[in-house]
This record gives structure tokens, sequence and C-alpha cells, in this order.
């Protein structure tokens, strides 16, 4: 069997995620103009409820409750594409992300690409001459509300898992190596730091 171009791994939690969510999530998926993929869904313990899913779900036999970072590593161990792409159910990817994404990484310039997202019910405010810049969620989250966010270092803190797509040769180099909540902010900046990466303007999906 011939290895795909991109791994697409997804964690997956019931208690959070519901079936309509998931099934807009695979539409998502099934949408794209580049088709060369994998798709790997994991569930955080045993499934409440059986679903319809067009991709196979792998269900822990314990539920570990650390924000899904569990279930990455697991994903980092079955994949078997060129690069990896992380994400949650409840996020979509733009239909032309995957074909734009590609023909970037053809370029041959770089294992990690940076691309875009946008942020759902995120605010931001630009510093001034007096104050720094800040992004912030409402309570209850207002998703009529976004930002774009580039992830462009040395703006580490801005960024979310699903804008970095870096090899398989890399992740099977560090694998997910931190299960704190703020995890993407920690792994992102030593992978950027220790190898060559590219920031590209592809709006990768949107966040939720």
């Amino acid at each position: 069997m011939s290895e795909p171009f991109f791994s697409i791994i997804a964690a997956y939690y019931q208690g959070v995620s519901d079936d309509e969510t998931l099934g807009r999530f695979v539409s998502s998926l099934q949408q794209q103009t580049f088709q060369d993929f994998e798709v790997l869904i994991y569930h955080d313990g045993p499934l409440q409820h059986e679903v319809s899913c067009p991709y196979p779900v792998h269900a822990t036999p314990e539920r570990q409750n650390v924000w899904g970072h569990n279930l990455r590593q697991l994903g980092l161990q079955d994949a078997r594409g060129r690069y990896v792409l992380h994400t949650n159910v409840d996020n979509l990817y733009e239909a032309d992300a995957f074909a734009k994404i590609f023909a970037r990484l053809q370029q041959g310039d770089s294992q990690i690409l940076i691309t875009r997202l946008r942020m759902m019910g995120l605010n931001y405010a630009p510093p001034t001459a007096t104050t720094r810049g800040r992004i912030w969620y409402d309570k209850p989250r207002d998703y009529s509300k976004s930002v774009v966010l580039t992830g462009n270092p040395p703006v580490y803190g801005n960024i979310d898992l699903m804008q970095l797509v870096a090899s398989k040769q890399i992740w099977d180099r560090y694998g997910w190596f931190s299960m704190v909540e703020q995890a993407d902010g920690l792994i992102y900046p030593r992978l950027c730091k220790e190898n060559s990466y590219a920031c590209t303007d592809i709006l990768i999906g949107r966040h939720f």
C-alpha cells in the first residue's frame, strides 16, 4: 500500500462534539479538492454511542482528559503520510486547503509549513502607545466574530495546532512531547527553532 501524502490526525470526545459536529468535520474532508490523505480519528475513552463515519474512529480503553494530546501521540505512531496535520473534529478545513499546501510543499524548501487559521469567536485589540495588543473570547463565545492568526514567529503564543504542517520525519524525531493545555505554544517553537520552516498566507480552515 502506497503512503498517502497527508495524515490528518483528529482528536474527538463525544462529551464535547456531537454527531452533527463530527459530520461537518467529515464533510470538510470529503470536499477537499486534493484527496491524497488518510484520516485518523481518536476518541478519548470508550465511545458513549456508536457513530456513522466513513473513517475509522479509534477509541482508547480509558479517558485521559489531557486536551486530546494523548490521542495526537497515538496518531503519530499510526500515521503513514509524508506530512501530518493535527486538528479536532469540531474544526473545519477550507475546501482547497490541502491542494494549496501540497503545491507549496512541492517547492521543497522546508519540512515545516506554518499556515493561517481563522479562530472563530476570538476578539483582537491591537497595541497602542500605552497598551499591549491582546486577544480574548467573550463569555459566552460570539462566533460571529473571528480573528485570523498568522502564527508567524516569533509570535508563537498566537498559534494553534491546526496551523503547523510538519513532515512525518520530524514528528518521528520529536513526538507530541507535551501534555499540558498550551502544548501547541511549547511544541511549535522548538520545532521551528530546530528545523527549517516557511510561513504562508494559505488559510487552512476555521477553528471553533
